[in-house]
């Protein structure tokens, strides 16, 4: 993997984000994956664990960060215009000395607006006030940029304090979508999560839908926006740039997604 960093043989696909009344992109995702020297491309599953045990997150997501929002700077015109972009932070990395630092830089070298940059947490992540974590994560909000918990509901370390918990929007986890509608638990997990978000004044946002049905429910529910393999796959930044001109804005229908080329990697987290 260290020498994999050197070679450049990480890359970053992208995925929309919808919003669910107005049809609107309000958002990408940046979703790294591993080029592997055995012509193979690796999900996050295969290596992040490895990344995280052997300190080599700090670097990967680092580099995460300078790809997305060097990216992100080229949306200049068009529908992706001002459009947010969410990248993924690790614990490990949040209690790097130099991480606030290098946010800053990044976005000082790529010129893009602090306000577009999303910073997306694992619960893990998620400090209470008393923890060192808390107050890097406090210093962040305080320079504008926009902090999210992902995979929420998934664990219960930050239930009790989320309320002092500056974070700007909660991402649904994809498994509590599982059977909905018709899974009455699911649906009313789904359901307390975005209560207990649109109690807090916080963005709702869900992972992986794949139906109509899926989303029909979250909007009657309250939840803000969505992504998935409903709307598009996590894809290069080409094919996003096709995927963009085709999506039908404002018009309320959904469309299927671009189908990705012969190279693109499969849907993933």
């Amino acid at each position: 993997m260290r020498a994999g960093l050197g070679r450049g043989e990480f890359f970053l696909v992208f995925q929309p984000q919808i919003d669910l009344l107005s049809q609107q992109i309000t958002g990408v995702e940046a979703l790294v994956r591993w080029q592997h020297p055995r012509n193979r491309i690796l999900l996050p599953s295969q290596f992040i664990p490895v990344a995280e045990q052997s300190g080599l997150i700090v670097p990967l997501g680092n580099l995460m960060l300078r790809l997305a929002c060097l990216e992100a700077s080229r949306w200049r015109s068009g529908p992706l215009a001002g459009v947010k972009i969410s990248v993924s932070g690790y614990p490990l990395q949040v209690r790097h000395e130099g991480f606030i630092q290098h946010i800053a830089s990044t976005l000082h070298q790529t010129a893009l607006p602090t306000e577009r940059l999303v910073i997306q947490l694992p619960e893990g992540a998620i400090a209470h006030p008393g923890h060192a974590n808390f107050s890097v994560l406090k210093r962040l909000r305080q320079r504008g940029i926009k902090l999210a918990i992902t995979g929420f509901g998934t664990g219960f370390s930050c239930l009790a304090y989320l309320p002092q918990v500056p974070v700007s929007s909660l991402k649904i986890d994809s498994s509590f979508l599982s059977d909905i509608p018709g899974n009455t638990r699911n649906e009313a997990v789904t359901r307390t999560i975005v209560e207990l978000g649109r109690t807090l004044k916080l963005r709702l946002v869900a992972e992986g839908v794949e139906t109509e049905a899926q989303a029909d429910f979250l909007r009657a529910i309250g939840c803000d926006a969505a992504q998935g393999p409903l709307y598009a796959p996590p894809q290069t930044a080409s094919n996003l740039s096709e995927w963009v001109q085709a999506w039908p804005r404002g018009k309320g229908a959904v469309p299927r997604a671009v189908q990705p080329g012969s190279q693109q990697p499969r849907p993933g987290a």
